[in-house]
């Protein structure tokens, strides 16, 4: 049982073909920061392939996967890449004209 309000890391479920994540959006975190890049990569719309072994008929693990598994053998590997990108805002107003006036 949760009683904190921080966020539980949204990975596993986005490799099990799950995007519905609940996360507490006042908490930013990393697990928030994590979902977010998921969704920047697929064009803000979540959409990504279920593993295989959730639609190929042919996968050995068709209809044995168990998300809850603890064999390794049966559990997904998720390859994370992430852009990081970096906007700096300055801290100073440059006003081109001189003037003694409060107002721009």
């Amino acid at each position: 049982m949760r009683i904190d309000p921080s966020n539980f890391n949204p990975i596993q479920y986005w490799a099990f073909g799950m995007q519905m994540v609940a996360l507490n959006f006042q908490i930013p975190d990393i697990p928030l920061a994590i979902n977010t890049a998921m969704f920047q990569q697929t064009r803000n719309c979540g959409f990504m392939l279920k593993p295989r072994s959730h639609w190929d008929v042919s996968d050995p693990l068709y209809q044995r996967f168990n998300p809850l598994s603890k064999d390794n053998e049966s559990s997904c590997a998720l390859l994370l890449s992430l852009d990081v990108g970096l906007l700096c805002l300055a801290t100073k107003i440059f006003c081109p004209f001189h003037s003694s006036s409060t107002f721009l």
